[in-house]
């Protein structure tokens, strides 16, 4: 990204970062995607161990949990595949599944998850479904030159 902002705290780097990411895809998020995209990515600097894990396990282990553990397991496993779609897509090609596995894998929580909950929670987990592809792009274009036309996220 070509202005990126080196001081100030992380979460006003994570703001810059995504607002100029928004601006080179034409994708504008309103103020409740915004933070949940710079949360996650705040959560997610701090554990990169999350990139070695088995999803699917991790999806079906959160379907047979009940209250705080499922919601917990669920929305833990939405998260890292947005992050595998969105910031490391390439790492898909090493796990030998397409990046469409995490874009169904990382939707397919985010509905189970929003299912469960109160209605504006709901609400919240069924944008993100609606919205993974167009949030995967946003967090792709973090690392790709915005001159350049991010990848087709559904592609095999």
């Amino acid at each position: 990204m070509e202005n990126v902002i080196t001081t100030g705290h992380a979460k006003e780097q994570w703001y810059n970062l995504i607002y100029q990411a928004q601006q080179s895809t034409n994708h504008i998020l309103d103020e409740e995607l915004e933070s949940y995209l710079v949360f996650l990515l705040m959560r997610y600097t701090k554990r990169p161990e999350v990139m070695d894990k088995v999803l699917a396990k991790d999806y079906l282990k959160g379907l047979g949990e009940k209250g705080k553990l499922r919601q917990s397991h669920l929305r833990d496993v939405g998260d890292s595949c947005l992050i595998h779609a969105g910031l490391f897509p390439q790492g898909s090609r090493r796990k030998l599944v397409s990046s469409a596995y995490f874009i169904k894998l990382g939707r397919a929580s985010y509905h189970a998850l929003g299912s469960r909950l109160s209605q504006e929670m709901h609400s919240m987990y069924s944008r993100l479904v609606d919205t993974f592809v167009q949030l995967s792009r946003i967090l792709g274009a973090i690392r790709h030159d915005p001159s350049k036309t991010p990848p087709n996220l559904l592609d095999s």
